[in-house]
């Protein structure tokens, strides 16, 4: 019986912080107590003599049991977390500016995204242009496209676009295109709160 409960204990640390498997420690490290302390009981009636074994065993399995606890503890805390970060992610409202310039004061075409996965479409906008909007979500694109020049379909014309945070003031994504005619910039970050 010590000689059991030794091993069951063993076991049950061994595989306390492996995860999904660690779970198997529970029965192993229970089982381990029970056995020590059956081991323990034939040593007090002389029916054993090996109570150094026994009560090692009964030692291993409750030091196996506590790990196993605490492990399970910090399992279910990382993923509560990482569920808590996920659901952050996806319905988390974000105050955004969404800014675009052009290198001729021309006009563009613009699309964002907005609200609760919504869109939004502006067509012809002056440059430079910025709007302030909410976004829910994990994530935020902006989109111009230029050649607002009716008379000059080729007119070449550089586009830059931007994202901002508005609640920190930090510039989330900024992204720049040559001059070129029909030129589309487009900029998109999943990087709120970072």
């Amino acid at each position: 019986m010590g000689t059991t409960a030794l091993v069951l204990g063993i076991l049950a640390i061994v595989l306390a912080f492996i995860p999904i498997l660690g779970f198997v420690s529970y029965p192993l490290a229970i089982l381990g107590i029970i056995f020590g302390l059956v081991g323990l009981r034939r040593v007090s009636k002389r029916l054993a003599t090996n109570r150094g074994v026994a009560l090692a065993g009964l030692i291993a399995s409750v030091i196996g049991f506590v790990l196993v606890i605490v492990s399970t503890v910090l399992y279910v805390g990382a993923i509560n977390a990482g569920v808590q970060g996920a659901d952050q992610a996806l319905n988390g409202v974000h105050n955004v500016t969404y800014k675009v310039s052009t290198t001729d004061g021309g006009k563009v075409t613009v699309s964002y995204t907005q609200g609760n996965i919504g869109s939004g479409g502006l067509i012809q906008v002056p440059s430079p242009w910025s709007l302030d909007t909410t976004v829910t979500g994990a994530s935020a694109v902006l989109t111009a496209t230029g050649g607002g020049n009716i008379q000059d379909i080729n007119h070449a014309q550089g586009l830059t676009c931007e994202i901002i945070d508005k609640d920190t003031g930090k510039t989330l994504v900024t992204n720049t295109v040559p001059p070129s005619a029909n030129a589309t910039v487009t900029c998109s970050t999943i990087n709120f709160g970072k």
